[in-house]
């Protein structure tokens, strides 16, 4: 198998983000699917820089090849002269919008191409037919949840709330600390979770700074999947401007490697989440960050509450297809009756 994966380097930021590169979700997925379907031999491109390459690496992803992504026919050049370079694959497993076009138009007589577009919440085989994405992601990661906890700077006090918008950069860091405060003044004392990427990080530690209305702030260069198995909450669409932003297959994705520790992701309302039978106790009714810290209250004061959040999003997370089954499908029609390798 060879997993072609554009990372996030050059991307647009928000609202743009993520439409042609992979975020976050794309690089787990890709790690997880390595992961659970370990008998087959994988070799793994990354379109992106070097913070791409890190990322992957702490993924999961240890032993890959990079290219450096620019123009597109340049970036097709560059791809084409590494899977020289590489065993002829069975399947071509393309991640993020471009990689799979880059795929299709520089790759298509070298083996049948799979893509996932984790924006448009599409899996689409090498016969151009598509389905939608299951949200249901493996962890790609070995890594113990109490470890991940240390390494983001955790202590077993630490009520930790995470940010989790995909990409990083979709993500409000002004309202989610916000956020803290509202929660701060309710007299809930938070640890603010968020990764550096985030829009307006510094306009929102320089408030900290200057009002110092949360009680903890980590910002993190670390995975966001690290966030999400590592923090006792969860948030994603939480905006402090007006504009609603509907939940991301992305955040679906983090959301269920979540799910899997225990953790529960609080995210507003929308079709996507009626279209994947999301709990109805983790939705907020808006992206306002008011909204969403009246229903963070109980899930952070009581821990029956708590637990039962995250027993409902791990019932949720289990009883979808695992991306894994969806993407071996696929591969089995690409390649009919040969052999996978």
């Amino acid at each position: 198998m060879l997993h072609i994966l554009h990372g996030e380097c050059g991307a647009m930021p928000w609202p743009h983000a993520g439409r042609d590169t992979a975020g976050e979700a794309e690089q787990a997925a890709c790690a997880g699917i390595v992961r659970a379907c370990h008998g087959f031999n994988h070799d793994v491109i990354v379109l992106g820089g070097s913070r791409d390459s890190e990322r992957c690496v702490r993924l999961g992803l240890g032993r890959h090849w990079r290219v450096t992504p620019g123009a597109l026919g340049r970036e097709g050049r560059s791809l084409i002269r590494c899977v020289d370079r590489l065993a002829r694959p069975g399947v071509i497993m393309a991640w993020g919008r471009r990689a799979g076009l880059l795929a299709r138009e520089c790759l298509a007589g070298v083996a049948p191409v799979v893509s996932v577009d984790f924006h448009a919440g599409t899996l689409m085989g090498d016969s151009g037919l598509t389905e939608p994405l299951s949200p249901s992601l493996v962890d790609g990661t070995d890594e113990d949840r109490g470890v991940i906890r240390c390494r983001l700077g955790l202590t077993g006090t630490d009520m930790a709330l995470g940010l989790m918008d995909d990409p990083a950069d979709a993500g409000d860091a002004v309202g989610f600390l916000f956020i803290a405060g509202v929660l701060r003044v309710a007299g809930i004392r938070v640890t603010a979770v968020l990764s550096r990427r985030t829009h307006g990080y510094e306009t929102a530690m320089r408030h900290v700074r200057e009002i110092g209305y949360v009680s903890r702030v980590i910002a993190t260069d670390l995975p966001m999947v690290w966030i999400a198995r590592g923090a006792d909450v969860c948030i994603a669409g939480a905006r402090q401007d007006a504009h609603e932003r509907p939940p991301r297959n992305g955040e679906l994705a983090l959301a269920s490697i979540a799910a899997s520790a225990g953790v529960a992701t609080i995210m507003n309302e929308g079709s996507l989440l009626d279209h994947t039978g999301y709990p109805a106790l983790l939705r907020a009714r808006t992206s306002r960050p008011t909204e969403f810290a009246r229903r963070l209250v109980p899930l952070l004061t009581e821990p029956h509450a708590r637990e039962q959040a995250g027993t409902a999003a791990r019932a949720w997370a289990e009883q979808a297809e695992p991306m894994h089954a969806q993407v071996m499908r696929a591969w089995e029609l690409a390649l009919g009756a040969g052999a996978l390798r």
